[in-house]
């Protein structure tokens, strides 16, 4: 099974939006004699459920699924065409021009989020692949994920030693295709770019003459992608689910002074105290037995079965004195944020405030958080804040904190932990 080991690296040079080569054999469809563009368009863009696409001011395509490509739509040729992306309510998004050439295919990849729509366009031209082989190549369609090395290998290499097969450097930039290897089941893995820390590890079958390319997205989190695998032809996109997810917990437990976290038995974290934030570790998505025991006794406080959905970031935090403590489990949506600001989002993780009201640099800015929820991700400017929660019901001050200054671009929790008059507020970046 010689080549199965991994695939020769070929030191690839990254490409910007440029005509790239496509597997002759894997379905477009065939030429005539007229001039027009095939167009189709693929909805990656994580906030949106579904959009529409007009050309020229026409509708092309209306509601276009999360995750889902179109069909190439036949156009009678134009020089150039004037692209406009809706969202649900017919709300412009974004806005470009497409210049294909005569008689071609193109694939438009639509990504980022409302608060800044992205694409990257691409020409499905021939490229042929011998019988019995396969080609790969990665494209980046997220604006809040870095890079990323692919390994394409067989299923128990270590890969400490071995050499990416191609490389995801930037979002919005295409990989050249790898070598040709034999057509058959593969280990397929993702690190962040220039480490061997897994994000992505799955197995997948190449067939025999296909070039694929595994177009790398996000469903919110800011370091595990989610793939989509597509071909140059209609009805090839498949979604690749993420084996993996990520948490970080926040022990809101005050009479605990170190807590010990463990999912089916395992530690995860040690000696978490009062207040005290982790970073997010990757575990395996799926559902676990989630515990929170007391460092110094090993008594269990919290055993919770909880299910962490692939592909995505939580915050577990430990709400309640430790005789009747529970866990609150939350999705982070680590979507890019303005380049120009901060966003913020205000958690009462307190079993016995009914609600409190966040006050932001002594201003009022959210009121009525209800006890055990979160509010609404709010933007800030990136500055330094004194804030406070206070209890709704009277006004009265339960924990304050002064930020360091927030950084522009990034995503912050803000939560009020503690009970019984044990208090804290804490602020952490999420992405």
């Amino acid at each position: 099974m010689q080549g199965r080991s991994t695939l020769a690296s070929l030191g690839l040079a990254m490409l910007g939006l440029a005509t790239l080569g496509l597997a002759g054999c894997n379905g477009l469809k065939s030429g005539d004699d007229s001039i027009h563009a095939n167009l189709r368009f693929v909805n990656l863009m994580t906030d949106q459920a579904t959009v529409s696409v007009l050309l020229d001011d026409a509708t092309q395509l209306s509601s276009l699924p999360f995750e889902q490509s179109s069909s190439y739509q036949d156009n009678a040729w134009a020089a150039s065409y004037t692209i406009k992306i809706n969202n649900a309510s017919n709300a412009l998004l974004g806005s470009f021009t497409l210049a294909p050439a005569q008689k071609s295919h193109t694939t438009t990849y639509l990504y980022g989020s409302a608060v800044g729509m992205k694409y990257a366009s691409f020409t499905d031209e021939a490229y042929t692949v011998s019988s019995g082989k396969f080609v790969v190549r990665t494209l980046l369609a997220a604006d809040n994920l870095s890079g990323f090395d692919l390994y394409v290998t067989g299923a128990s290499d270590d890969l400490s030693n071995l050499t990416p097969t191609v490389y995801a450097y930037a979002a919005g930039s295409m990989s050249a295709y790898s070598s040709e290897t034999a057509s058959g089941s593969y280990r397929v893995r993702l690190t962040l770019s220039g480490t061997k820390t897994v994000v992505f590890d799955t197995t997948m079958t190449f067939d025999s003459a296909t070039a694929t390319t595994l177009v790398l997205h996000t469903l919110g989190s800011s370091q595990l992608p989610t793939v989509m695998r597509i071909k140059p032809d209609d009805g090839s996109a498949v979604i690749v689910p993420n084996t993996l997810a990520r948490l970080r917990v926040v022990q809101g437990s005050p009479d605990v002074s170190g807590s010990r976290i463990s999912l089916d038995g395992t530690a995860a974290y040690q000696a978490v105290p009062f207040a005290g934030v982790t970073n997010y570790v990757i575990q395996s998505a799926g559902t676990h037995t989630l515990n929170f025991s007391n460092e110094s006794t090993g008594a269990a406080f919290i055993s919770q079965s909880q299910t962490f959905q692939p592909g995505r970031d939580y915050t577990v935090f430990s709400s309640g004195l430790s005789s009747a403590a529970t866990a609150l489990v939350f999705e982070d949506s680590n979507l890019a944020v303005s380049s120009s600001r901060a966003r913020g989002r205000f958690v009462n993780a307190t079993p016995d405030q009914a609600s409190v009201d966040a006050v932001v640099n002594y201003q009022p800015l959210l009121s009525n958080i209800a006890a055990g929820n979160r509010s609404a991700s709010v933007d800030l400017d990136a500055l330094s804040y004194p804030v406070t929660f206070n209890a709704s019901s009277n006004g009265a001050a339960l924990a304050q904190l002064t930020t360091d200054t927030l950084v522009a671009g990034g995503a912050y929790t803000f939560a009020l932990v503690g009970a019984a008059n044990s208090y804290k507020a804490v602020v952490f970046k999420t992405n």
